[in-house]
């Protein structure tokens, strides 16, 4: 560093090295890169909507919606919801898994590995708690 200006109300330094003003802009371009590439990539919003058509019947819409795009599913007839462990080598994994006639559909494709099914737990039983059960 050299001083190019120094007074008592202003000091200019100049950086011997160019390069290094790129290099340092270049390294924190990688940063804002990696960070929208994440917001776009796992930034989703999903919802889940559901009518009850008759007693026993449920008609739910499972909508995800990010910054690329939405996607939709329906789900003619909702039976339940459970949490879903998932192990592999790293431990487990946990996520919400919806049911209908004949189907498992994932409420997220994203596992939480540090929320335990004790605090999922809650979501599950308000779902639950909207479908009837088959008893008279």
């Amino acid at each position: 560093m050299k001083i190019v200006v120094q007074t008592s109300r202003r000091l200019e330094l100049e950086s011997g090295n160019p390069l290094g003003a790129v290099a340092g802009t270049l390294f924190g371009m990688l940063f804002l890169v990696a960070g929208v590439a994440a917001i776009l990539l796992l930034g989703r919003l999903t919802v889940l909507m559901c009518q009850r058509l008759e007693p026993n019947q449920i008609e739910c819409q499972l909508t995800s919606t990010g910054l690329l795009g939405s996607q939709t599913t329906q789900i003619t007839a909702l039976e339940g919801a459970e949490v879903a462990t998932h192990s592999d080598d790293d431990g487990d994994t946990y996520s919400i898994v919806l049911f209908a006639v004949g189907q498992k559909i994932p409420f997220s494709k994203i596992r939480s590995r540090v929320m335990q099914p004790k605090k999922l737990m809650p979501t599950e039983l308000m779902l639950l708690s909207t479908i009837p059960s088959n008893q008279p």
